[in-house]
């Protein structure tokens, strides 16, 4: 049976970024699923990387697709419909949406040597060499070094591993690989950001904490309205409330996004959740090196990170079944990109919060005018949090008229 599919091609300009019909040859057909990024010919210049958006009626005269991702696509339904989101929201591109959403070593771009065509990573800087046996005999002579290493490989580990275990040269390894008793393959790196956390101490809630608590709650199990807004004076302690809703949350299976203004205040926070939940924890900010925001990136994806942290960008991490999103300080500016596309982080918050029937709770002491008049006027339910933690006295404050005052 023939395939077609509609491809969203890169570098298009804005006039002409519409999605392409093409022809899937056979052999490539069984990995033609929407997500899914391809290479195909387009107009008279070299061919171009795509993305499938859409599985296409029947056409005739169409342009055969050249190669395709054979790997899961990273592009899953809902990433789909945040590139359409985008599109629509902010008249951007495909190509512009679709590298909003996926890091930069997640890419692929094309390889035209060996007069191939195909589809190849962008870089390999996620990725570690590591030895393994093979399941191949040899009937001549193995020395016993190279034994110890055969024993010590039934995990595959890298050259450092080795040495530190064994103190093992290349060479013995190089003999290894010439009798095919071992292989050399890639994978993912660990690599753990933000170690140095300290076990968290113990908290009881005030009672305006447990009250406010109680509220958000109330209203999240209700679920009649999926948009709180937490109204709370600087340092009234407006985290631990977060911390017992994300367990709740998480305690039901489900998953939570919680996005600051600021780095500074992502890396504190980070270290406070992760002293509660450990390695549950994901980051994304763009202070993180392209490798280690590839490396959360996945994490997050393969569904290890129950909290994900992150600013602006974290509201596009890959999690599935949400269940609660958080957006600390929610009038500042920085949840606006200025670089294109420029989205708001709390309109695509609204969206997945929405998508997933997760709950979305803005939270700040200065509140935006257009959440607080939501608030008042009952489109968002309302919490107040007027007692500083632990009863601190608020600063004074004095006016002076400067109005006559030289300058």
């Amino acid at each position: 049976m023939n395939c077609y599919i509609d491809v969203a091609v890169s570098g298009a300009t804005f006039k002409f970024d519409n999605l392409y019909t093409y022809f899937v040859p056979e052999h490539l057909r069984e990995y033609a699923v929407v997500g899914a990024r391809v290479v195909v010919p387009f107009g008279k210049g070299k061919p171009r990387m795509g993305v499938i958006l859409a599985i296409a009626s029947e056409k005739e005269g169409l342009k055969e697709l050249l190669d395709i991702e054979k790997d899961k696509p990273l592009l899953n339904d809902e990433l789909i419909q945040l590139i359409y989101l985008l599109k629509d929201l902010t008249l951007c591109t495909y190509d512009d949406a679709m590298t909003t959403l996926i890091p930069k070593y997640s890419r692929l771009t094309t390889d035209f040597s060996d007069n191939e065509i195909k589809l190849k990573r962008l870089s390999l800087a996620n990725l570690e060499k590591v030895y393994q046996r093979t399941e191949l005999s040899y009937d001549g002579k193995i020395t016993a070094r190279q034994q110890q290493v055969l024993d010590v490989l039934k995990e595959p580990k890298t050259y450092i591993e080795l040495q530190e275990l064994l103190g093992v040269s290349q060479s013995v390894l190089n003999n290894l690989l010439d009798k095919q008793l071992i292989e050399t393959t890639l994978r993912q790196k660990v690599k753990s950001i933000y170690q140095n956390y300290q076990p968290a101490a113990d908290y009881v809630l005030t009672n305006p904490q447990q009250q406010a608590y109680e509220q958000i709650k109330k209203h999240i199990q209700e679920n009649i309205k999926r948009t709180t807004l937490l109204y709370g004076v600087t340092s009234s302690g407006k985290t631990l409330i977060y911390f017992n809703l994300i367990k709740d949350t998480i305690q039901k299976n489900k998953k939570v996004i919680l996005l600051v203004p600021e780095i500074a205040l992502a890396t504190q926070l980070i270290l406070r959740f992760k002293s509660w939940l450990g390695e549950k924890v994901g980051v994304i900010h763009s202070g993180l090196s392209n490798a280690e925001r590839q490396l959360e990136w996945l994490r997050i994806a393969g569904g290890e990170c129950f909290l994900v942290i992150g600013t602006r960008s974290g509201v596009f991490a890959p999690l599935d079944d949400i269940g609660l999103i958080i957006i600390d300080e929610e009038q500042e500016m920085t949840y606006i990109s200025d670089n294109n596309p420029r989205y708001s982080a709390a309109v695509i918050a609204a969206y997945r919060a929405n998508y997933h029937g997760a709950h979305l709770l803005l939270s700040s002491a200065t509140p935006s005018i257009e959440s607080f008049h939501y608030a008042k006027t009952g489109r968002y339910t309302y919490v107040e949090l007027k007692q500083r933690y632990m009863d601190m006295p608020l600063p004074k404050v004095k006016v002076f008229d400067v109005s006559n005052e030289l300058i």
